[in-house]
């Protein structure tokens, strides 16, 4: 039986309790179903959950969120397009976002229209859509892999009484090569395509010459270039990496470099003063082992169009995450990690970024029983204090707070 299988999962539910039923909307209809991003929401805020699931009260759009379900729509026509054996064009798929951003307008207006801002005005969140995608074009889709599947619905059921159930929609399911480095006590790096080489920390004075002067940081008076050993060292470093941090007279003796009022013979660089070392250097893996093997691994990849990147600290806890590779494994497909496929945004340019994470099954069984301890906390809420009165805030710090649609109108947020 599978580790993760629901039936044990139901039984450790009993520790956190789990509702057979959730509450009856606005509408009269009873909650039958749960997502990461309807958890989410209640963990940040429980009264804002209250008033968007069971009052039904919709806010308007602002231009970030029209422009990121746009670009995230145009992509996943693309992804639909390759799995059907149909190579969509750049342009293609630019004309898939147009008419994607259009759509979106036309059904906003219909509802309550959009919030467009006066630091994102309507026109200028178009442009920038349209940089986004070729961006993710650019740099995105090709780390990505092959799409197995796009958007698939899954549907879970905790318990097996429950009449409600967790469900998500993948934005894509991939297969992809990644190249795996083993050292000698075992241990696994993972490079992904287009990831930079894995690297390890050695302590400055075991570190090789070269990788010291990538390290260091300082400025040029406390770099002293003399003419003494050769230039082979250097010859692995990535040039303009070295060029910023060591300045002209080393960046006008790399290969490739243009001469310069200041070119000097670079032979040898004298280490920093032992105040301004850093402890420790990053050596490439290839400088350890040569055991390397190329294997292909699955996963889950979600497109975010966001303001910042998604660290790693929040990817290793993130509930989408976890609760996207839980549904992985009660599928019995094996090992998978799950990334986020990252547009950040810009106006003049756009940047990228993926960030990857995984889950064993103890975090993978307590990603689902959180799920059960949150619809738990809804009962009890709705059952105490009913759909009327609030349920209880986000932290003053927190960013729900301060960004909130409900805020003019919430006890709390209108006083922040």
């Amino acid at each position: 039986m599978n580790a993760l299988a629901e039936p044990p999962v139901a039984a450790h539910a009993g520790q956190v309790g789990l509702p057979l039923d959730l509450p009856v909307r606005y509408d009269g209809q009873r909650i039958t179903h749960l997502s990461a991003s309807s958890v989410t929401a209640f963990i940040a805020c429980p009264d804002a959950w209250r008033r968007r699931y069971l009052l039904g009260e919709r806010t308007q759009p602002d231009g970030v969120m029209v422009l990121g379900r746009a670009v995230d729509e145009a992509l996943t026509l693309l992804h639909t397009d390759q799995m059907a054996g149909v190579a969509m064009s750049a342009d293609q798929c630019l004309d898939a976002y147009r008419d994607a951003w259009n759509t979106e307008i036309e059904s906003e207006a219909d509802r309550l229209g959009i919030n467009w801002s006066d630091e994102l005005p309507e026109n200028r969140a178009f442009d920038m859509g349209l940089r986004m995608v070729q961006v993710a074009l650019r740099e995105l889709v090709p780390r990505l892999g092959t799409a197995t599947s796009v958007q698939r619905r899954f549907e879970r059921r905790l318990h097996p009484d429950a009449t409600w159930t967790l469900i998500g929609y993948p934005d894509l399911e991939t297969v992809r090569e990644q190249t795996c480095w083993t050292l000698e006590d075992g241990t696994v790096l993972e490079q992904d395509t287009g990831e930079e080489m894995p690297t390890i920390g050695v302590p400055w004075d075991d570190a090789p010459a070269g990788y010291r002067i990538a390290t260091y940081k300082g400025p040029l008076d406390d770099v002293l270039v003399s003419r003494i050993a050769g230039l082979h060292l250097l010859d692995e470093l990535d040039a303009d990496r070295i060029a910023e941090r060591l300045a002209c007279e080393l960046a006008d003796a790399l290969p490739g470099s243009k001469p310069g009022p200041r070119r000097t013979q670079v032979r040898h660089v004298v280490d920093p003063p032992p105040s301004k070392r850093p402890d420790m250097v990053p050596v490439p893996v290839w400088e350890f082992t040569g055991r390397r093997e190329v294997v292909q691994v699955a996963g889950v990849a979600d497109y975010k169009m966001k303001g910042k990147r998604v660290t790693q600290a929040r990817a290793d806890t993130d509930v989408q995450a976890g609760l996207y590779l839980a549904d992985w494994a009660l599928s019995g497909r094996g090992p998978a990690d799950f990334r986020f496929a990252q547009v950040i945004r810009d106006e003049e340019r756009p940047t990228h970024a993926i960030t990857r994470t995984k889950r064993n099954n103890a975090q993978l069984r307590a990603a689902l029983l959180r799920v059960c301890s949150v619809a738990t906390q809804i009962d009890a809420m709705y059952r105490a204090l009913g759909p009327d009165r609030p349920w209880g805030f986000a932290a003053p710090d927190h960013w729900k707070c301060r960004m909130c649609d409900y805020a003019p109108t919430c006890p709390i947020g209108s006083t922040r």
